[in-house]
């Protein structure tokens, strides 16, 4: 998934935990005909936050003061989703780190060119 993505090599599990991630939540476990969670939990997944790895992603800035016409989101890179909280895990690009939040907007038809 990362060189797929050009993405570095330092973000390698990211994309293991998001793939592992939608992997126990959308594969059918064959024997029962049901998903790992609906096993355990006894209920459908709600699957309808998925977002599209690598996509570009507009991170709500709240670290810096804004004038009113500066832009008040950094673009990012989309990895996953955090395994503590309900939260998206995404690459910013103006800071060079990954970070947890849910003041994210996603532009799925569109990736970072290499």
């Amino acid at each position: 998934m990362v060189v797929e993505a050009g993405l570095p090599l330092f973000l390698w599990a990211e994309a293991v935990n998001t793939a592992s991630y939608t992997q126990n939540l959308s594969i059918i476990v064959k024997r029962h005909g049901k998903t790992a969670y609906k096993l355990l939990k006894g209920k459908k997944p709600n699957i309808s936050y998925f977002q599209v790895f690598r996509c570009v992603s507009y991170i709500l800035n709240q670290r810096d003061q804004h004038s009113k016409f500066e832009a008040k989101a950094d673009e990012g890179i989309f990895l996953g989703y955090s395994s503590m909280s309900k939260v998206y895990r995404v690459f910013n690009l103006s800071i060079q780190t990954v970070e947890e939040s849910t003041h994210v907007t996603f532009d799925e038809d569109s990736y970072i060119q290499d």
